[in-house]
Formats: C-alpha cells, sequence, structure tokens
C-alpha cells in the first residue's frame, strides 16, 4: 500500500508555494505568537514585573513569563514552579 503524505494529498487544490513551504513552529506560522506575546505582556505592568520577576525560581525574565507564570501558579499552585524550567524561545 502507498503512503500519501497531507501535503501531496492537497496537491492541485493548494498553491505550491504554500503546499511546499518549510515547516514553522505553530506560533511562528499562524502568528498567534505576536498576539499571545502581547497580550500576555499586557496583562503584567513593567512595576508588578520589576517587583516580582527575583522573587520566582527559576528568576522570570519578562513580562511574558509572569503572566503565564501567573495562570500556572493559580491553576496549579501545588505544583513547584522549578519543574517548569524555561524555554529557550523566550527571552
Amino acid at each position: 500500500m502507498r503512503e500519501v503524505s497531507v501535503r501531496s494529498a492537497f496537491s492541485g487544490w493548494l498553491p505550491d508555494a504554500l503546499l511546499w513551504r518549510r515547516e514553522a513552529q505553530f506560533g511562528v506560522g499562524s502568528g498567534m505568537s505576536e498576539v499571545l506575546m502581547s497580550r500576555m505582556r499586557s496583562t503584567v505592568s513593567e512595576a508588578e514585573f520589576r517587583e516580582t520577576c527575583s522573587t520566582v525560581e527559576p528568576r522570570l525574565r519578562n513580562r511574558e513569563e509572569m503572566a503565564y507564570y501567573r495562570l500556572w501558579s493559580d491553576a496549579l499552585d501545588e505544583v513547584r514552579t522549578t519543574v517548569l524550567g524555561q524555554s529557550p524561545v523566550m527571552s
């Protein structure tokens, strides 16, 4: 039985430039990374970030990380934040 890729299945239905472009992380390819970054940063003031960033281990590097940290700790307060680590993509 011949295996058919998703890209091959859509050949002729979608433009080749779209169909055969290089893969990208979902957030990058969809444009959501910028939208989410902006939205999350807007929930934390610069003053809040400066006051709190060094009290969390590992240290929070930016307002976006702090916003995600808050969501995580509110939902799962019994989980140690050190298990989260840091994303190499976020800076």
